[in-house]
């Protein structure tokens, strides 16, 4: 198991590469395979920079790591409900943020 630390908008995750690479067209997975048009750029602590909002990010991973069990509908303020569509747009494939916009109804 490879585990992956991550930057995202100043908040820390740690995660494994088989989570971050799982939906092998998503930009996250993309980018862990090279496949990412921009390189990524790692933070002065060896962390993998994503210049997103962190706040949101715990949501997309949650989703990778369990997707049957992703339904975070009536719980979110509509600027998280707003962020979180933006966020899945950016980070996942079109299949998965379509899935994705479903957990949030």
């Amino acid at each position: 198991m490879v585990l992956v630390k991550l930057n995202v908008g100043g908040e820390t995750f740690l995660t494994t590469e088989e989570t971050i690479t799982k939906e092998p067209d998503s930009m996250l997975s993309r980018m862990f395979k090279g496949e990412w048009e921009t390189p990524c750029q790692q933070d002065e602590e060896g962390r993998f920079f994503i210049d997103r909002d962190g706040s949101t990010f715990k949501h997309i991973l949650a989703y990778l790591r369990a997707p049957e069990q992703a339904d975070f509908g009536g719980r979110l303020s509509d600027w998280e409900h707003h962020q979180l569509l933006a966020d899945a747009n950016f980070f996942l494939s079109s299949q998965l943020h379509f899935n994705w916009a479903r957990c949030l109804k």
